[in-house]
Parts: structure tokens; sequence; C-alpha cells
């Protein structure tokens, strides 16, 4: 941990020492944060989107892992996304333990208790450390925001549940999923 007269900020190390708890551990700008288990719908949109970029990996290649994955963008700032993508071009970046580098798609899935974070700090994290495009899917709303690079900055996109909506990504060409397979509630 650093020294400093304000409380010790914490690294990567630090992280990896600490004993295992089933709870999510995140640092930002050095700092701790800690969350519990999603509830089970959470863990369903999760499961469903993650299988939605397991059949885009198929025929494209690279690398989607999901929840618990350590994404280390720096040492001071490592998160635990809902699910990351990483394409066939940048798989160097993922290692045994960790993602080590910003991945080409990371999602979160909204919960009370992450609304601020992932909407705020995370938001600009990943704007800051060059992830491709950010995806917020909002179980309450069954909406989806994209957010995508445009001249280095994000700009959002939204999408709202429709019978036949889709998303496309404009990182993964050919990746547009139907937010009715995200958001089914069983």
């Amino acid at each position: 941990m650093a020294s400093g007269t304000g409380p010790a900020l914490m690294c990567y190390a630090d992280l990896l020492a600490m004993p295992e708890d089933h709870l999510r551990h995140e640092i930002i700008a050095g700092r701790h944060y800690m969350s519990p288990s999603p509830i089970v719908y959470h863990q369903r949109i999760v499961r469903q989107f993650s299988l939605l970029l397991l059949r885009y990996e198929e025929t494209h290649g690279g690398e989607v892992l999901w929840a618990p994955v350590d994404v280390v963008l720096s040492e001071e700032n490592v998160v635990v996304p809902d699910a990351v993508f990483v394409s066939a071009s940048r798989l160097a970046i993922v290692t045994e333990r960790c993602v080590r580098g910003a991945p080409d798609l990371v999602a979160e899935v909204l919960s009370p208790g992450s609304v601020k974070n992932d909407c705020g700090v995370k938001l600009r994290l990943y704007e800051q450390y060059g992830v491709g495009e950010y995806w917020l899917l909002d179980p309450k709303l069954k909406q989806l925001t994209v957010y995508s690079r445009d001249r280095g900055n994000f700009t959002p996109r939204s999408f709202a549940l429709a019978r036949d909506a889709m998303a496309p990504s404009l990182v993964l060409p050919g990746f547009e999923p139907r937010l009715a397979e995200i958001f089914r509630e069983r």
C-alpha cells in the first residue's frame, strides 16, 4: 500500500493478498470498493449477454470472459466488470490471472448499489484507459446504453426493449444482439 497523509491507497498486489470472501473487490484510483453478489435476474442478464458474445467469439475469434475476472487498467485501477470481450488481435492482454489492459468491449449490468459507480467513475475510467465500447444494461428499465468512441471520447447510443430491437456494436463488426434475448426473464 502507498503511504501518505491520507488513507493508504491500494494497488493490485494488495488486492491479490486479500483472503477470498466471495465479494467483488475493485480498486479505482487506489481506493478499495467492494460489493456483494448480485441478484439472480442480474446474473441471468450477464449469462444471456455472455452467451451472445460466446456465439460471436465462435465465428470471429477473440475471447469473452465474465465476472469475476480482474481487469487491470493500471496498478491503481482494477475493476471486475460483468462481461468483457477481447478481440483475436489483442489476446496478449489476457493473462493466466487477469486481463491486463483495456478490453474491446466491457459490459456492466446496473444494480441499485452499482449505478453511481457504473455510470460515473467507471464510465470515465473505461473512457480514459481506452476501452472500445462500454455497454450499460439496465434491468429495471430493460434498456441499454452503448458508449462508443468518437474522436477518442465516448458517445452514448440508447436502445429500448422492443420486439425486434437490436443493438449493433461499432467495435465488434456483426455483433448485433436483440434486446429481447438479453433481457429474458428465464
